[in-house]
């Protein structure tokens, strides 16, 4: 039999592909919900900082990289010089926005969202121990105990007993008893002098009259 020789015709595309040194240090960035969204041979912060909007510039000609996300559509940004175009990228986990690029082709160039990243070992938001919320204020209670003395000639008996009073009832007897208090300042400083003496017996003959002169009660015809 003839003797067949077959070619195979390597294709491979660089597009995706990216130069790594293996002594060079990587960096895994999450998102703030946890889900992996970046390897980076740099920090974020060595990153070119785009002082328009504050995102972060990673560019393979300079950088190793790799993205992890999903498409979120287009967006059109009003700029003082006219509209730019963002061809937004989303987390897989939350859908937050993390990445935005100028073109939807070009794969080289990656726009970084100021705060939409976290780096590996620092704890995403999701884990992060919420800050206790203040509760309303709790109700108040003052516990009275009452003692109550039967005297039964040779015997006597003694009953204690305790009542709960809640903050408002608390609140209340405090207004009144400084009421009370402060009224009988007033009195005692009025009363002081001789002119306060005369004013103060003037009121209390007004209000004695009308006391005597106040109808006591109604008739009402009945009806039998």
């Amino acid at each position: 039999m003839p003797k067949v020789i077959s070619r195979s015709i390597v294709v491979t595309d660089s597009r995706d592909k990216e130069e790594y040194k293996g002594d060079t240090p990587l960096y895994v960035y999450l998102c703030v919900c946890g889900q992996l969204a970046l390897v980076l041979d740099a920090t974020l912060d060595k990153l070119p900082l785009r002082k328009r909007d504050g995102a972060r510039v990673v560019d393979k000609t300079r950088n190793a990289y790799r993205v992890y996300y999903e498409s979120a559509g287009v967006r059109y940004i009003k700029r003082d010089g006219g509209v730019e175009q963002q061809y937004r990228q989303k987390c897989k986990k939350c859908n937050l926005d993390i990445f935005y690029r100028h073109s939807n082709t070009d794969e080289g160039v990656h726009f970084i969202f100021p705060g939409s990243l976290v780096r590996s070992g620092e704890k995403p938001v999701t884990t992060m121990k919420a800050e206790p919320i203040s509760e309303p204020r709790r109700k108040r209670s003052k516990i009275i105990m009452m003692r109550h003395t039967v005297d039964a000639g040779k015997y006597s008996t003694v009953t204690v007993s305790t009542v709960d009073e809640e903050e408002d009832e608390i609140e209340a007897r405090e207004i009144e008893n400084s009421f009370a208090s402060n009224a009988g300042l007033v009195h005692h400083q009025v009363i002081r002098t001789e002119e306060g003496r005369k004013r103060y017996a003037d009121l209390k003959a007004i209000e004695e009259h009308v006391k005597s002169k106040k109808q006591k009660g109604t008739l009402i015809d009945k009806v039998t």
